[in-house]
């Protein structure tokens, strides 16, 4: 994390968050799997969420480098997983899979 003043005003550039790890990569249909995510630069902010396809849950900030939330109830089969960082930015995108 870098701070920078300029004429007064604060501003706080962060470090890009990268997912580095998932874990466990499947889960029920159900939802309600725990997921860990693992990699760096996590921040925590108003807007934090996990985006399986077009559904989206909140997330819990752990650290710096460690995210957690809770699978979805969805259909079975494979999805993309995002991690959204204050309502915009993405990083990371890692199959899930869901299994009845």
């Amino acid at each position: 994390m870098v701070y920078v003043l300029q004429a007064g005003l604060h501003y706080t550039l962060l470090a890009r968050a990268l997912v580095g790890s998932l874990a466990p990569k499947r889960g029920t249909a159900r939802g309600g799997t725990v997921l860990h995510l693992r990699g760096s630069g996590f921040f925590n902010s108003w807007d934090l969420r996990c985006k399986f396809g077009s559904i989206q849950v909140n997330i819990a900030y752990v650290s710096e480098a460690e995210i957690r939330c809770f699978s979805p109830s969805r259909a079975h089969g494979e999805s993309d997983m995002q991690v959204i960082l204050s309502g915009r930015h993405v990083c990371g995108a890692s199959a899930y899979m869901f299994v009845v």
